[in-house]
């Protein structure tokens, strides 16, 4: 105990003195240091943090605040040095930034301040401390699972902190700040290679709540099974552009990725033709697929089914020779919209249906293109137009159409401009609901100006509150 801490002291002291070092307060760290090792030695007691931080739980009875402060910095110093091998250390608030006080494993200690640099470097740097109570409450819960290592995070581990953190933050805008955390965090710890891609949406929209319904009573033992997938699934992304898919309709592919990653990795399952069955089954709102081929599950499980295919190498081109629309793929009778001579009458809804929406998807292909050639002023002229007609096409993705209204629309020559042309003359909320959202605006902002006014103010400063236990007050 005595070499290992009186050389530590040394080491920590020698950099305080260098001349680019910030810390220059040396008598008092001197001062600290030599106390301590005195109390170390009369008591018999090996060094370690802990017995340091409870010999200043003692010492502040004898000592003043700024003393006991400085103390603690002192501490502080010696602890980081330890860790890190420098005295680059923030000032020290309270004992619950010892990474011995911490709840945190080493591990997850070390990644606070290595997020703290690629915050300050790569992002803003205010997100570190924005995010890092709800961080740092993730890697003790982490811990008290008994992971210590950020490689072994699992889904499970975010649903835990979902059901015991977010929960109970007690307004919605602490929840979202720690799934605001919990997503940014995921995604630093995917471009470290620790987790899949997919763990940045685990939180997203409530999906905490849907996922434990994808569970499987008996769950396999693969560990992150979609990360080999991750780059197959850009590959197979990369081929429709040669089939001249559009960028949304590969985000709402990519969107199916996720949440089939997602079923993986909760299942711990490779993925297989078993695995993608089972993923089928389990989609929430179509079972079997017993519910219309245009359902959000029914294009989920096609996509993955697609998928399949791809990897195995059977997926077969829908090109057809020299292809210059989105649309070309489609038979005859759809690629043209005013052939009235196809035959429909042995079609059935759905797939009636399916065809209205790949007849408006391409005549706003065409809208597009034109809108594209235009000069900006006349593209401004259309931006209402060309928005809502994208809304037209993408509720008619998931809409189901009887029989006799698909029919109707599919006889249009121009199905999606006529639609469009019915929803301009109507009169719609849209304004009162604009006006009512500025009102309540300004009614939140007024209200939180008021009570900001009426509130007290603390007269101490936060080491102070900290150390006193009136944080809340602070």
């Amino acid at each position: 105990m005595q070499i290992n801490y009186l050389d530590t002291v040394s080491s920590v002291l020698n950099m305080m003195k260098q001349p680019d070092s910030a810390c220059k307060n040396i008598d008092m760290h001197r001062t600290c240091y030599t106390t301590l090792f005195k109390h170390l030695m009369e008591k018999s007691i090996p060094f370690s943090v802990d017995a340091a931080l409870d010999w200043l739980e003692i010492k502040k009875q004898e000592i003043s605040y700024e003393t006991c402060s400085q103390y603690r910095n002192a501490l502080f110093r010696l602890e980081h040095y330890l860790l890190f091998g420098d005295i680059e250390s923030p000032f020290c608030r309270s004992e619950d930034s010892f990474f011995c006080r911490s709840g945190m494993s080493e591990s997850f200690f070390r990644l606070t301040y290595e997020l703290e640099k690629y915050y300050a470097a790569n992002q803003n740097p205010s997100y570190y401390h924005t995010y890092s109570v709800a961080t740092k409450e993730f890697f003790k819960l982490a811990t008290s699972l008994g992971i210590t290592e950020p490689e072994a995070v699992t889904i499970d581990t975010l649903i835990e902190y979902w059901n015991t953190y977010c929960k109970s933050c007690g307004s919605p805008d602490r929840c979202q700040n720690a799934v605001c955390a919990m997503t940014a965090l995921m995604k630093y710890l995917h471009l470290r290679g620790d987790v899949p891609e997919c763990y940045q949406l685990v939180l997203l929209g409530g999906n905490a709540e849907i996922l434990p319904g994808m569970k499987l009573p008996k769950t396999g033992a693969a560990f992150h099974p979609s990360v080999p997938l991750e780059h197959k699934a850009e590959e197979y992304l990369d081929a429709l552009d040669d089939w001249k898919y559009t960028e949304s309709s590969k985000a709402v592919y990519r969107n199916d990725f996720t949440w089939y990653f997602m079923f993986l990795e909760l299942n711990r399952l490779e993925h297989s033709a078993e695995t993608v069955a089972l993923w089928i089954d389990i989609l929430p709102d179509c079972p079997n697929q017993s519910k219309a081929s245009n359902s959000v599950s029914a294009h989920r499980s096609h996509t993955i089914k697609m998928f399949e295919k791809y990897l195995q190498g059977t997926m077969e081109s829908n090109m057809t020779a020299d292809p210059k629309r989105a649309s070309d793929h489609l038979p005859p009778w759809k690629r043209n919209p005013n052939n009235r001579n196809r035959r429909q009458d042995n079609m059935n809804s759905n797939e009636k249906n399916t065809a209205l929406y790949e007849k408006m998807a391409a005549e706003q292909d065409t809208f597009r293109d034109w809108l594209k050639s235009q000069s900006p002023e006349e593209v401004l002229n259309h931006a209402y137009e060309y928005t809502v007609r994208e809304d037209i096409v993408m509720a008619m993705e998931e809409l189901e159409l009887s029989d006799n209204q698909a029919q109707a629309l599919l006889d249009s020559p121009s199905p999606l401009a006529d639609v469009y042309r019915h929803f301009e003359k109507l009169e719609t909320g849209y304004m009162d609901v604009i006006r009512e959202s500025i009102e309540e605006r300004a009614n939140e902002m007024h209200k939180a100006k008021e009570e900001q006014r009426a509130a007290p103010i603390y007269p101490h400063s936060a080491a102070y509150a900290s150390e006193h236990g009136e944080m809340a007050q602070y």
